[in-house]
């Protein structure tokens, strides 16, 4: 035998998937192998669990060996749908599953569920055997706030704001981030506006072909309503256009007519640093553009002496910008806080997206194993781009999951990154047909799972 499953220290672990055939065909392995792990866990808890060797190997052949000492068979079942439906999200199991968990034999438990489902205390269908009264728990949490079917929230409108400013500025985007998280909880509601920050280093994303500044301009200036521009003792990289990115930010926005709020720190600067002709020569740089705006005559710029200082001027000037901007055309938005319908739509379509990828790629992954030359290295390329994809989609449904759906998800994508970067050795393409079949299926299941849940909500 290849494989087989070990009972180490209350973990129920496996090495080889064709162990679980015989436990049931509707029943993911690793559900299984969880679920079985809980319920262990459980009975370990409350001291029930036989004292055995470090590891105990249990083959298909002794699947009717007890894992758990077995107490009163109707008590271990009904701990093991509570348990399990408790930490798994499921309420569907097989008399197979059950079997691994509790100890008692297939047969046992088979006759057991099955006299239950003929007094109506269970029920039974070609997916297994299932509580009366108890309802599947579906896999997704809904944000906080989502109620009931009907649109939320008051009518806002949303300013997209810009903090720019040279590296040496990093404390007051910091500072101006929780200005506007401050500014947001008192006044988003009175005022119906909501601050949306956006800096360079948090919102700006890869891409190619244009020079990093106009990358930057694109994604975040052109689409900025205000910016927030702060200087200290640096001007910041020269971009081949402008001064620094931050100069070229601001003269962006101005050309745009749209509003600027300058600033220049009067912080203290460390005497070491003003040895260095290369600080020097920035802080001539930042000097020149201060007075190139006092002498042009280009606007008007605050100042501040300390962190501390720039927060309060900063909220005290943004609630006398937003009052101004009272009667301007912005963007208008409805709260994050939807009807469940709108939170179901969003996430089929989520779903369907990353469905037909996964589609394509399964059909990909099948036709590069029947290259003669090169089809292994590509078929392992495929399951990579597997787990990309899968990875894509998950980051922006990871918080919305439960814990056990997570897990779930967190192993696919684990296993398709492993296997896409193991080497390519002799005889590797059985086994890589097998392991990349069983990942499209658990993926293609999954997205089922996500599906079917949204219906619960």
């Amino acid at each position: 035998m290849t494989g087989g499953i070990i009972l180490e220290k209350g973990a129920l672990t496996t090495g080889d998937p064709q162990d679980f055939q015989v436990l049931g065909k509707d029943m993911g392995r690793d559900l299984l192998v969880r679920a079985a792990q809980r319920y262990i866990e459980a009975v370990k808890a409350r001291g029930a669990l036989r004292s055995s060797p470090p590891a105990t190997r249990i083959t298909r052949d002794l699947l009717t060996q007890p894992v758990v000492p077995a107490q009163a068979l109707d008590r271990d079942v009904q701990d093991f749908f509570e348990v399990a439906a408790a930490h798994l999200g499921q309420v569907t199991y097989s008399a197979e599953s059950i079997a691994v968990a509790t100890g008692h034999p297939i047969a046992d438990i088979d006759a057991y569920l099955r006299a239950q489902a003929e007094a109506g205390v269970m029920q039974a269908d070609e997916s297994g055997f299932t509580l009366v009264g108890v309802t599947q728990p579906s896999v997704w949490r809904v944000p906080e706030g989502i109620r009931g079917q009907q649109q939320l929230g008051l009518e806002s409108r949303l300013i997209r704001v810009m903090i720019g400013g040279p590296s040496d500025t990093e404390d007051e985007v910091k500072a101006a981030r929780r200005v506007l998280e401050q500014w947001n909880l008192r006044n988003a509601e009175e005022l119906r506006t909501v601050l949306l920050f956006k800096h360079w280093q948090s919102h700006a994303y890869p891409g190619w072909g244009e020079r990093p500044q106009a990358l930057i301009n694109e994604q975040l200036v052109e689409k900025a309503d205000l910016l927030i521009a702060v200087f200290w003792t640096r001007l910041g990289m020269h971009t081949g256009v402008e001064e620094s990115g931050t100069v070229e930010e601001i003269r962006t926005m101005a050309a745009a007519g749209r509003p600027v709020h300058l600033y220049f720190s009067s912080r203290q600067v460390d005497a070491q640093v003003m040895d260095d002709q290369r600080a020097i020569d920035e802080f001539r740089r930042v000097a020149a553009f201060r007075r190139e705006v006092e002498t042009q005559r280009l606007g008007m710029y605050g100042t501040f002496g300390s962190t501390e200082t720039f927060s309060e001027v900063l909220d005290q000037h943004l609630t006398a910008r937003v009052r101004d901007l009272r009667d301007r055309d912005f963007q208008v938005s409805q709260s994050t806080q939807g009807s469940v319908r709108t939170f179901r739509d969003k996430q089929r379509a989520e779903i369907s997206t990353l469905r037909q990828t996964v589609t394509q790629l399964e059909i990909e992954f099948g036709s590069n194993l029947q290259r003669i030359e090169g089809g292994l290295a590509k078929a392992q390329h495929t399951l990579g781009r597997l787990a990309e994809a899968v990875t894509a989609h998950y980051a922006r449904w990871k918080p919305m999951l439960h814990d056990d759906a997570r897990q779930a998800w967190d192993g696919l994508i684990a296993r398709a990154k492993q296997e896409a970067s193991m080497p390519i050795t002799y005889g590797r393409q059985d086994p890589l047909e097998a392991v990349g079949a069983y990942l499209f299926r658990a993926t293609t299941e999954w997205l089922d799972t996500l599906e079917e849940g949204l219906q619960q909500l």
